[in-house]
């Protein structure tokens, strides 16, 4: 759309910092910038503009909902969209660890959860777990780009949107038009003990450059890293911190460029305390944490973002807007929601799909009670070192320590394949290595 030269353009942007420059060349001099809607909305009602242009992105769903405003609000406002990305093209390519510790690719995945949590990020939002979201990642962001670092850690409970997470992250960098690789660290099964000839180690090495190359110039993911036996992580460390993937041309060797995310739902400080996180992963990966709080711990904000939601979903599938009655925004705060933000997410779609109305009923929600049997063992392993730690190797306390019976006791440390010495200090002359009672939880 041409543009005069006194006239005061503004242009909504979902990436400012990285995209909005480059917009300028639309508009002329007089323009302004900003990635919020809200100041977006602001600026318009001050009369000052003639013109707006939206920055239309695969992730933004907000600005159809600017337009639409600023053409009931502002109908002396010409609004055109620049148009970046028509496709909604979220998807990543998937890989997995497999019983022999080797990294498969499975499929192309697209997380439903990453347009609508993006969308909450633009600015739609003012819950305070938003906000203590997006300040992490921004300190993170900054402290990369200040030391030139290519690791960051991303640790929070199951469901709060590591993954996801981590692919805005990408989506909103300069990498974003580079591949994403997820690779998930949790097997579908369990996995065959780690006892490596010198061609098998050779040959997980080569597999781990083989992704690294693949997502050269992007970001690297590994999804719950800790879920790797510690052998494994010793040599993924040693192999992420030499950083050698093949050149673009297919034959010289260069330094892996790009962003490499781990996550897990555990502190991982304890892990490397208990041997089940390795010293050599943790100082590589622990130079730049983000930690992603539940939503349980933001009680009173869980109708608000459900709120959020709605609304998106209904902007996004071009729906009627729909509301929550008293009813269900009572079971939605009573609701304990273990899967954290992403169990909401689900719930508020599925409602959404049963409700017939505008209105969505208490008997639209439905919760369902999904664990992880793969978590589940996980967190027994931990909690079982913890105690046994404590307790100095003696398998009465650490019974008590767990509220478990003695013979549970051995039967766990028969499933995890734990020396049956385990926690016992080393030197009796010596303090144990920690007095602390770990948590029944």
């Amino acid at each position: 759309m041409p543009c005069e030269d006194n006239d005061d353009v503004l242009i909504y942007c979902s990436q400012r910092d990285y995209n909005g420059k480059n917009l300028r060349r639309y508009s002329g001099e007089r323009s302004d910038t900003t990635d919020s809607i809200v100041q977006a909305k602001k600026k318009l009602k001050t009369g000052h503009y003639s013109a707006l242009y939206i920055d239309f992105t695969h992730l933004d769903m907000t600005s159809k909902e600017l337009m639409e405003w600023t053409g009931l609000n502002c109908p002396d406002v010409a609004v055109a969209y620049l148009v970046r990305k028509i496709s909604p093209n979220v998807t990543v390519d998937k890989w997995r660890v497999d019983s022999n510790a080797m990294f498969r690719h499975i499929c192309g995945h697209q997380d439903p959860l990453t347009v609508p949590l993006n969308s909450l990020f633009d600015g739609v939002s003012k819950t305070t777990w938003v906000s203590i979201v997006m300040r992490e990642f921004m300190a993170a962001r900054e402290k990369s780009e200040k030391n030139k670092g290519h690791f960051a850690l991303i640790i929070g409970a199951a469901g709060t949107g590591k993954y996801t997470l981590a692919q805005i992250a990408h989506c909103r960098s300069e990498r974003e038009d580079n591949p994403f690789l997820f690779v998930n660290c949790k097997a579908e099964g369990k996995m065959n003990p780690v006892i490596w000839s010198d061609s098998e180690r050779e040959q997980f090495r080569q597999n781990v450059r083989n992704i690294m190359t693949l997502a050269n110039n992007g970001t690297l993911y590994f999804h719950e890293i800790d879920h790797l036996d510690v052998e494994i992580q010793r040599e993924l460390a040693d192999i992420l911190k030499t950083g050698i993937v093949v050149g673009a041309n297919g034959k010289t060797l260069e330094k892996f460029n790009g962003m490499i995310i781990c996550s897990t739902c555990h502190n991982i400080e304890e892990l490397v305390e208990i041997d089940e996180c390795a010293e050599e992963l943790f100082q590589l990966i622990n130079e730049n944490v983000v930690r992603i709080p539940s939503i349980s711990d933001f009680k009173d904000e869980i109708v608000t973002l459900a709120n959020d939601f709605v609304r998106h979903i209904c902007l996004y599938y071009n729906i009627e807007c729909k509301e929550l009655t008293n009813d269900a925004k009572r079971m939605l705060s009573e609701h304990v929601w273990g899967r954290n933000i992403r169990e909401l997410y689900e719930t508020v779609k599925h409602a959404i799909d049963l409700c017939g109305g505008k209105l969505i009923k208490g008997e639209n929600i439905h919760f369902e009670k999904i664990r992880s049997s793969n978590d589940d063992a996980q967190n027994r392993k931990c909690r079982l070192k913890r105690a046994l730690i404590a307790a100095e190797g003696c398998k009465v306390k650490a019974a008590e320590f767990l509220g478990i019976t003695r013979k549970s006791v051995h039967s766990w440390i028969r499933e995890f394949n734990l020396p049956a010495d385990y926690g016992k200090p080393k030197n009796k002359g010596k303090a144990a290595v920690t007095n602390r009672i770990p948590s029944k939880k």
